[in-house]
């Protein structure tokens, strides 16, 4: 099995608006509408627990930054400060790509289910590649976020 090309890398920030700004004129980058993720999340030790994310692309890509606005006390909590957050690469195969990462040493710490419970995306225990959480993508998510990624809205 081939690892998947990563596609984004996601910064944690607590103003979307001021990080944005900061972000497009540091980099050179336009943004995808804000939009806000409504989605369930599984998070290790905590269960199952709605969220609504505010989050922006750029435009730009890939390589794309993806901005998540802090918030709550699971995965996206304030408290672990702004900055890097997570590499992102689309997986055709989720659950078997889980399953291997897991047989590495990487614990699933925060997943994303369809209702016929197939994996959307999945966030893993930073701590066994040296500090950087990996997340993995549904590679069939893929049309609907480059059209996003292009200017068109946003699609739950």
């Amino acid at each position: 099995m081939t690892v998947s090309p990563f596609f984004h890398v996601g910064f944690l920030v607590n103003d979307l608006g001021e990080a944005m700004d900061r972000f497009g004129d540091i980099f050179k980058v336009t943004w995808t509408e804000p939009t806000t993720a409504h989605a369930d999340i599984w998070e290790m030790d905590k269960g199952t627990n709605p969220i609504a994310l505010d989050v922006v692309y750029s435009n730009q890509g890939p390589v794309h930054i993806e901005l998540l606005q802090a918030q709550g006390e699971g995965l996206y909590r304030p408290q672990q400060g702004e900055g890097f957050h997570h590499i992102g690469v689309w997986e055709p195969d989720c659950e078997s790509r889980q399953q291997d990462l897991e047989s590495k040493g990487l614990a699933p710490l925060a997943t994303q289910y369809t209702p016929q419970k197939e994996i959307i995306v999945s966030y893993f225990d930073p701590a066994p590649l040296h500090g950087v959480m990996l997340e993995i993508v549904d590679e069939g998510r893929r049309p609907m976020m480059e059209r996003w990624f292009a200017g068109e809205p946003f699609l739950d």
